[in-house]
């Protein structure tokens, strides 16, 4: 057994055991007991290396279980809690703020909590629009902090709890306490980001800049509660927000064009790579865009040192690193979910698209095969995660999903490129012109498809294991060298 299998077994078994505890969340601790056990018997009964291996793979099983338990009830079960429905005064720094359309959404690391000071863990506050609260300030908040409540089917709880906030903390009073500490990195960051979104909003109408801002910098917060209302019954909320499948449409975009400038292929996934990181310093690090860079990044990697047939392994250590650091990303982060099936469709299911339309296309339009490959396998990959979390599905979201595929790898990558030049005042009003049309077509979409009366179907998450099952013996049974 090879010293790459046995890191790809421990990988596996770990983010296995997250997913265990995810589902079985109120008797995870005795089959973290179980696994514990049984990995010591395995291993002290048959010290033979393919028994080792996996006794091994039972304790990091556990290890995941109980990672993932001990972080989930570290929140759920915050002391900050006690205070549920009561007046608080609370102290602390602000470690995330960003401007939302009516609202400004602020976390803070609370050191304090009516004058008592102690761990407390983060707090989201809702604060006014135009607070002028940065990163990096301390604050005294006063307000009615309470427990998070889920909505609509949507564990909002979960959804901040990956984000470490217990609770959260409405009708506040801020009183900034001091300014934070200059960050010049930081800050530099910020204001470049504030730059590109003024730019935006002076060269596009209201309605459309929420979107645009939403998709390259990541600040669905600005567009209205409305049109993300439009967005969730038309059926293509993920198209906006930035996650893996963007990061894979760019990439690919990006990768035939600079083949078609002539580039060596090796030279183009290093010229992607850069310009990937380059990109998420522009906008400031969201959490969405670093996790979806570093699984693009891990695999092109593969690519770039002749490694590809590892690259889907590549994935699976990206995956299994992200969720060491914090294992409630599996459950209740969408935006890694979606990051890693849409990775994972560009390494086994776009070489097999690809390959039916050279059958079409024979030779020709080479650089448009690999981009519409790459399109439709990050599409295909991610719907089954959607269509569950919208918990339906219908034929005309399906419709509408499959009507903005021409466009999203050209609008994404205008996007992109507008973040380089819009400094440059002609360049950034042509890539605007340019972008205008495409943005027009899909809140068009959205407008329509909204309006559309669905026949919803409902689909619940063992057809989403069913989907990738099928999506799996589909792949297995037309390459199954592909996959070792």
């Amino acid at each position: 057994m090879h010293k790459s299998d046995i890191l790809l077994i421990v990988c596996l078994f770990y983010l296995g055991g997250i997913f265990f505890a995810s589902f079985f969340i109120p008797s995870y601790l005795y089959g973290g007991i179980i696994c514990i056990v049984a990995g010591i018997m395995i291993i002290g009964l048959f010290w033979k290396k393919p028994f080792v291996v996996y006794g091994f793979g039972l304790l990091f099983f556990a290890f995941g279980i109980f990672n993932f338990g001990n972080n989930l009830s570290s929140i759920f079960d915050s002391s900050i809690l006690k205070f549920d429905q009561e007046k608080v005064s609370i102290r602390g720094k602000v470690i995330r703020n960003s401007e939302g359309f009516e609202k400004q959404k602020i976390s803070v690391e609370v050191s304090s909590v009516d004058n008592v000071a102690g761990e407390w863990g983060n707090v989201l506050v809702y604060g006014d629009k135009y607070s002028m609260v940065e990163f990096g300030d301390m604050v005294e908040v006063v307000g009615i902090l309470k427990k998070p409540e889920n909505f609509s089917n949507f564990d909002y709880r979960g959804y901040i709890a990956k984000e470490g906030i217990a609770a959260i903390l409405t009708n506040p009073k801020i009183n900034i306490i001091k300014n934070g500490e200059p960050n010049f990195l930081i800050s530099g960051m910020l204001y470049v980001k504030s730059k590109i979104s003024s730019a935006i909003d002076a060269d596009f109408i209201p309605e459309q800049a929420a979107i645009v801002q939403a998709m390259v910098l990541g600040e669905s917060e600005k567009m209205s509660d409305d049109f993300k209302k439009d967005l969730s019954k038309s059926g293509i909320s993920h198209a906006i927000a930035i996650s893996g499948s963007h990061f894979v449409l760019i990439a690919s975009f990006l990768f035939s064009f600079f083949l078609f400038l002539g580039f060596w292929k090796k030279q183009s996934l290093v010229l992607v790579l850069f310009l990937i990181f380059c990109y998420i310093i522009l906008i400031s690090f969201p959490a969405s865009s670093v996790r979806a860079g570093i699984m693009i990044g891990f695999v092109y990697l593969a690519k770039i040192v002749n490694r590809q047939a590892q690259d889907w392994r590549m994935l699976v250590l990206a995956a299994f690193l992200m969720c060491l650091q914090n294992p409630l990303l599996l459950k209740y982060d969408l935006g890694f979910q979606l990051s890693f099936t849409a990775v994972a469709g560009l390494i086994f299911l776009a070489p097999l698209i690809d390959n039916f339309l050279t059958k079409i296309f024979k030779e020709r339009m080479e650089y448009f095969r690999d981009l519409l490959s790459a399109t439709l396998a990050a599409q295909i990959f991610v719907l089954p995660i959607l269509f569950f979390v919208s918990q339906s599905f219908s034929v005309f979201s399906l419709l509408a999903n499959i009507l903005i595929i021409p466009v999203m790898p050209v609008c994404l990558a205008l996007g992109f490129v507008y973040c380089f030049f819009f400094f440059i005042p002609f360049i950034h009003n042509l890539i605007a012109f340019l972008l205008y049309p495409l943005i027009f077509y899909l809140s068009s979409i959205v407008s329509i498809f909204s309006a559309t009366p669905f026949f919803y179907f409902s689909f619940p998450f063992w057809m989403v294991i069913i989907s990738y099952i099928l999506i799996g013996i589909f792949i297995y049974k037309h390459k199954k060298k592909f996959l070792f």
